[in-house]
């Protein structure tokens, strides 16, 4: 059978890690190599640039709110285990008495 098993340390580790790639998310440009799609000179080419570059664009903002809630819920987690492990300990310490 398997064992689960956290370690709230390790979970406060990832979350700071996430908060950190959350942060170079919000720098960094979601294209680096922008091109106006009229000047495409297809107008197909064009509608389909415009909204490759209007998806895009939405990702990019939404991703690094994504990554930086998820550390956030990953830190609340881990203060939980936390607090589940001292109110343990304090119950096995008090039944030892």
């Amino acid at each position: 059978m398997a064992e689960l098993a956290a370690d709230p340390a390790e979970l406060s580790r990832a979350a700071a890690v996430l908060r950190t790639l959350a942060a170079e998310c919000r720098e960094a440009p979601y294209s680096r190599y922008w091109m106006s799609p009229a000047e495409t000179g297809y107008d197909d080419l064009a509608a389909a640039l415009a909204e490759f570059q209007q998806v895009s664009g939405d990702r990019s903002r939404t991703l690094p709110a994504d990554v930086a809630e998820t550390a956030f819920r990953l830190a609340g987690v881990a203060l939980s285990y936390q607090h589940a492990d001292s109110h343990l300990a304090a119950q096995l310490n008090r039944a030892h008495r």
